[in-house]
């Protein structure tokens, strides 16, 4: 696999629709900032596993899991099929584990708060990471995980006007083991990054493994907005376990 591959999978049109789903559920989004301009739609491993002890992880999955399957059954089918046959192996989703779910960025209808949508992606992206939220949950039960084989996933619903991506560093988790802190982000300021740019209705996949982040936005327009479903996957006995 490249470092990111682009997979077609929505129509603009099929956008939309799902763009309209996610806000008749806009009760159900979680806040995950101050200024409430970023959003959770489902259960997600880094943010809910993280810190908190994987109890409330489960316990999101188990309550936002049969609401999103409901209304995006049809997209969860697609998603895995399309995986499925890029990968060269079966991949499915787990009834323990939270579905792929949605972030939700937006920028309050307001002049004065037409940086907000800015300042909360700054706030997500703040450090660059490496996908390994799998160490946050618990496989013992399916066996033969190949911590080595690993997916991320992102499909854009909708994007800012002046588009959004993601920044990826040429150093990956490996690399990491054995650095201090300080040693790592020295190492991480000195190696090129490289943004790819998100496109609506495709699917972009990597590995997870090499650092990367949200790339900053340059420029807002009020009212811009940027929806994306999220998840990742491990290889597992044969098959791709999908899963955020």
């Amino acid at each position: 696999m490249t470092v990111i591959t682009y997979l077609d999978l929505l129509t603009e049109q099929e956008c939309l629709e799902v763009r309209s789903v996610v806000y008749e559920l806009k009760k159900l989004w979680q806040p995950r900032n101050i200024n409430s301009t970023f959003f959770t739609l489902g259960s997600t491993a880094y943010q809910d596993a993280f810190g908190y002890g994987a109890s409330i992880y489960y316990g999101k999955a188990k309550l936002f899991n049969p609401i999103l399957f409901k209304h995006f059954e049809w997209l969860y089918k697609r998603l895995s099929e399309l995986l499925a046959k890029e990968l060269g192996e079966p991949a499915c989703y787990q009834q323990k584990f939270a579905l792929p779910g949605f972030h939700i960025f937006l920028t309050p209808e307001s002049d004065l708060s037409k940086h907000y949508l800015k300042y909360s992606l700054e706030e997500e992206r703040c450090l660059a990471h490496s996908d390994e939220q799998y160490k946050l949950l618990d496989w013992e039960s399916f066996g033969g995980c190949n911590s080595c084989k690993t997916i991320s996933f992102t499909l854009a619903i909708t994007l800012p006007h002046f588009g959004g991506g993601l920044d990826v560093w040429d150093f990956n988790s490996k690399d990491r083991s054995g650095l201090s802190e300080p040693e790592f982000r020295q190492i991480l300021c000195s190696r090129e990054k490289t943004f790819y740019p998100y496109q609506l209705g495709k699917v972009a996949i990597h590995s997870g493994l090499f650092f990367h982040q949200i790339a900053p936005i340059q420029k807002i327009h009020v009212g811009d907005e940027r929806i994306t479903l999220q998840g990742h996957g491990l290889f597992c006995q044969g098959t791709w376990h999908l899963y955020w």
